[in-house]
């Protein structure tokens, strides 16, 4: 039993789940910028290049200098692991945020697989 909901019950919700007022008025506003000639949103397309080799041993992934995989459609050939720390700089450059140290669009990170050590650039596309 949880005390925050006395004697185990929960207390009804003052509307249905998705249908309260907020809801509502955001769907407006939305319906409203379409009929005035607006768009829908769209996420940035994030571009991954790897850059640079520093471990001793080539990528188990076979992943070279130079290749490149567009985020949205190409990270199923992206190593997991290094999909694995990319998703994390992905995210936060998508939506508005900035990695410090780090030109705004961009995101250096490393695969954490230590005999390969390669270096990857991640970047905003205009």
């Amino acid at each position: 039993m949880c005390p925050a909901y006395g004697r185990g019950r929960l207390q009804p919700a003052s509307a249905p789940l998705g249908q309260g007022p907020e809801k509502g008025a955001a769907a407006l506003r939305f319906l409203r910028n379409l009929s005035a000639g607006g768009t829908v949103s769209r996420r940035p397309k994030i571009r991954i290049t790897l850059i640079e080799r520093k471990g001793a041993l080539p990528c188990h992934h076979g992943h070279r200098v130079g290749d490149s995989w567009d985020f949205d459609t190409e990270r199923g050939s992206l190593c997991p692991m290094a999909f694995h720390v990319a998703f994390v700089y992905a995210d936060i450059l998508r939506y508005g945020g900035a990695i410090p140290g780090q030109p705004p669009g961009t995101a250096r990170f490393a695969c954490p697989d230590v005999d390969t050590l390669n270096v990857f650039l991640l970047e905003l596309c205009p």
